[in-house]
Formats: structure tokens, sequence, C-alpha cells
């Protein structure tokens, strides 16, 4: 099969946690047109930046939803996004747009749709591992969550980047 076909949609393709790189190098060598979109990071306490996916567990791929089994069937792939049965194409405009932001350089993070009143868990920084409520947005980037600390409730002002759901 030749996924490099131009008039292929493209589907996101749902992955296991920490297998990012190899999924994308065996749909490559599958013949599937793969887009990872990926930004440099901080790593905290690190001098030097790494590279991170911007969709972490996810990455994007051209095919014919008629011929997915191939990428089903590479190891660490959980399935493709869909309704049921019925595949669901990302958008041109979408694809291309992250396209676009990536290519540019631009300075690109990925940030939560966190709501207030949402139980998160932080997942970098001296908290990590701790659970908390979000409170409110502040700004773009940040979040005030409200932990408990030493029995007690805190608020604490972090980086949308360092919780998850």
């Amino acid at each position: 099969m030749n996924a490099v076909d131009s008039s292929l949609d493209w589907y996101v393709v749902h992955l296991r946690s920490r297998q990012y790189a190899a999924i994308e190098i065996n749909l490559r060598n599958l013949g599937y047109k793969v887009f990872a979109p990926t930004y440099r990071a901080n790593a905290v306490g690190r001098m030097r930046n790494s590279l991170r996916p911007l969709f972490p567990g996810y990455l994007f791929c051209a095919l014919d939803p008629q011929h997915q089994l191939p990428v089903l069937m590479v190891s660490g792939v959980i399935g493709i996004l869909g309704a049921g049965k019925r595949l669901i194409p990302v958008a041109p405009e979408e694809i291309g747009g992250i396209q676009r932001a990536v290519a540019s350089n631009l300075y690109c993070e990925p940030v939560g749709s966190f709501v207030p009143g949402e139980r998160v868990i932080v997942a970098a920084g001296p908290l990590k591992g701790v659970e908390g409520i979000v409170a409110q947005h502040k700004g773009v980037r940040s979040l005030i969550l409200s932990v408990t600390l030493l029995n007690r409730s805190v608020a604490v002002e972090l980086d949308a980047t360092a919780v998850e759901r």
C-alpha cells in the first residue's frame, strides 16, 4: 500500500504511552505517511531541552480507512479515533494548521483544557504525583490548584503543562 497518496485523509492514531517514536518508525516502514508533531521542552531540573510529543499518546497517519488493519496491528497502537466502527478524519485545515505551526519554529506546547473543579494530578516538578483540584485559570498557561499538603488546603500556581487528568 502506498500511503503517501496526497488524496488520503489524515486520522488520529491512539498509542500506548512511551511508544511514540517506535510506532512512528514502524508505520513509516510500512509505507504510511505519518505526522508526529513535537515541541522543545525544558526538562525540570535539566539544563537542556528535549523533544516531546505535542499530543502525547497520539499521532497522525494518512491512510485509506479500508486498509486500516496494518496500522492496528502495529505493536503499541491502541486504535484509530472514530465513532463506533466509522473512522473520523482530521479536517485538512486542522492538520495543515498544526503542520504550519510546528514548521514555523514558533513556541508550541500542549495546554490542557482544564475546567475549575476538575481533579488533576501534578505530572512534573517538585509536586509530582500530588492530586489537586483546579481552582482557576491564571492567564493562558497557568492554573491555580487547590492541593492538600500537611492536612491543609493550599493554593498553588502551576504551569498548565505540568498537570494531567
